[in-house]
């Protein structure tokens, strides 16, 4: 189990940063669907 309070603090901050902020990835999720949906009506 892990440790509570400051002990526990470490992994938190050794844990790798994400390679895109959650900004950047809902942005490129939009932009994913919008492309999708665009093939499907030229179809």
């Amino acid at each position: 189990m892990g440790e509570k309070g400051k002990k526990d603090k470490g992994g938190r901050e050794s844990r790798k940063k994400a390679e895109k902020t959650i900004k950047e990835k809902r942005k490129q999720k939009r932009e994913k669907k919008q492309q999708r949906e665009k093939g499907i009506t030229e179809q």
